[in-house]
């Protein structure tokens, strides 16, 4: 199992089923809203760089100063260097990490909730063991929505039923509706 951080607010979940007989793949999407995603995570900056604005008018300040000392020389060619090719791009890459262990903790304690719960809904449409949930020929996209902070979350599958060619989708609600428990999957 792997967690990938896809940008935004969303995550990509991905679990192996490695047997000896297959070798497939499934990909859960994670859509997070900005607060449950905060709740959770932090965003990383790899450039040391944060304000472009204030680091292009020290460039100017220094280079118009003849009493500039070394150290800042070289801190502007280090900018110069990393900043000044136009044959390189530069673009920063989005990255995240968990805020703190206790977030991971919490993080990793919902996802597992979030599973079984699907574990429990795809059981209800026959998948009965975790190589026939990652097999293509029929699970075709899996998504878990979350919002409000990580209180409200739901599920939307898609499966593809070769024998009436149709695909069906599956919504579940994995929180409770008005003082009811979580509904049933539903077909949409």
């Amino acid at each position: 199992m792997s967690l990938v951080f896809v940008g935004g607010t969303n995550l990509k979940l991905v679990l192996d089923s490695l047997s000896a007989e297959s070798k497939n793949i499934l990909r859960f999407d994670i859509k997070m809203d900005h607060q449950s995603f905060e709740r959770y995570f932090e965003r990383v900056s790899d450039t040391k760089y944060e304000n472009m604005g204030e680091t292009l008018h020290k460039v100017i300040e220094v280079l118009s100063d003849d009493a500039t000392e070394a150290g800042d020389l070289e801190e502007i060619n280090e900018f110069m260097q990393q900043f000044g090719d136009m044959k390189v791009s530069n673009d920063e890459i989005e990255a995240c990490r968990f805020k703190e262990n206790q977030s991971e903790e919490s993080f990793w304690e919902s996802l597992t909730e979030m599973l079984s719960a699907a574990e429990a809904c795809l059981g209800e449409e026959g998948f009965d063991s975790i190589s026939s949930v990652t097999d293509p020929q029929f699970i075709k996209y899996v998504k878990f929505r979350v919002w409000e902070e990580g209180k409200r979350k739901d599920l939307t599958f898609i499966v593809e039923d070769t024998e009436h060619s149709e695909f069906k989708i599956h919504q579940k609600n994995l929180f409770e509706t008005h003082g009811n428990a979580p509904p049933n999957c539903r077909h949409c």
